[in-house]
């Protein structure tokens, strides 16, 4: 029974049916910068920290040309960590990506990252990000969203009928449900995640799209780091790109990775894999469209 009394008191939604909509999962990232280091102090930064070994203010000596030849051959040489740590932090907002997404980044060391909570308000209109993948299949599909809503469905009963607390409530909601999360980090630190995090062979693809289009937000910003950002799978740095059964264990390697494996390298006996696909094989699919519910019926 919904109790009256907590109604007028509550932020608890009581008596009203769920909406949810369903997203396709590489559609519906959003990226927004929030804040950046100044673009002149930075370009100042790099030179005097890297050139200013006699002359700590080197760079206010310089002619524009001599600056900008400077920046090129500071990024070039590899000479820029202790630089970039002081560059100042850059801090976005990313949303509508799942909680496996946003359990991964909390674990880069110098990233500062503030996470929605969902134990603090009544989830039952939670959107979701769903992969291509299942929806290869009309009808599995359908099985899939139907699975979704009935989860709705019990969170709402236990909320309102059965005295759960919203911090076991949520415990019936999927975890690729919509949720946001404040980033923050230098360039360096940033470099580190986005070379690990556009992995093709095994990350998942919103970590592929949310760091791509932060780099390019970064980069319409500061223009001249471009040489600067590569994906550890490029240049051999990525793990999947080594030999050794530990080394790849999920997906097929793709081309990308098996270029740097020896030429004895026998897949076969080393790899010992889940799937005998590629990660971008096994999440082909038609883009899903946005479709709206209430409850279990669809909006029309």
């Amino acid at each position: 029974m919904i109790n009256l009394i907590n109604i007028k008191m509550s932020r608890i939604k009581y008596g009203e049916k769920p909406k949810t909509k369903f997203l396709d999962e590489e559609q519906s990232v959003k990226i927004k910068l929030i804040s950046h280091p100044d673009v002149k102090q930075t370009e100042k930064l790099l030179v005097n920290t890297c050139y200013g070994h006699a002359n700590p203010d080197i760079y206010d000596s310089l002619s524009e040309e001599e600056k900008s030849s400077a920046i090129k051959e500071v990024i070039a040489g590899g000479t820029l960590p202790k630089g970039l740590e002081m560059t100042g932090k850059f801090v976005f907002l990313v949303e509508n990506i799942s909680l496996t997404i946003t359990h991964c980044l909390v674990r880069h060391r110098f990233f500062s990252i503030l996470q929605r909570s969902t134990a603090v308000e009544d989830i039952r209109h939670e959107n979701y990000v769903m992969p291509k993948s299942f929806g290869r299949n009309k009808e599995y599909y359908e099985k899939v969203k139907n699975w979704y809503l009935q989860g709705k469905e019990l969170f709402v009963e236990g909320v309102e009928e059965q005295g759960l607390s919203l911090q076991n409530a949520r415990l019936l909601i999927p975890k690729n449900n919509c949720n946001h999360i404040f980033m923050g980090f230098d360039i360096k630190a940033f470099n580190e995640a986005f070379g690990q995090r556009m992995c093709s062979c095994e990350e998942p693809i919103q970590h592929n799209i949310m760091f791509e289009e932060m780099k390019n937000e970064i980069l319409k910003l500061f223009p001249f780091f471009k040489p600067y950002f590569k994906s550890h799978c490029e240049i051999g740095r990525c793990l999947h790109t080594k030999p050794g059964t530990q080394s790849n264990i999920v997906f097929k390697r793709d081309e990308l990775h098996r270029k740097f494996l020896p030429d004895t390298y026998d897949p076969d006996k080393e790899d010992n894999l889940l799937h005998d696909q590629t990660r971008d094989e096994m999440n082909a699919g038609e883009y899903l469209e946005v479709e709206e519910y209430i409850g279990k019926e669809k909006k029309k």
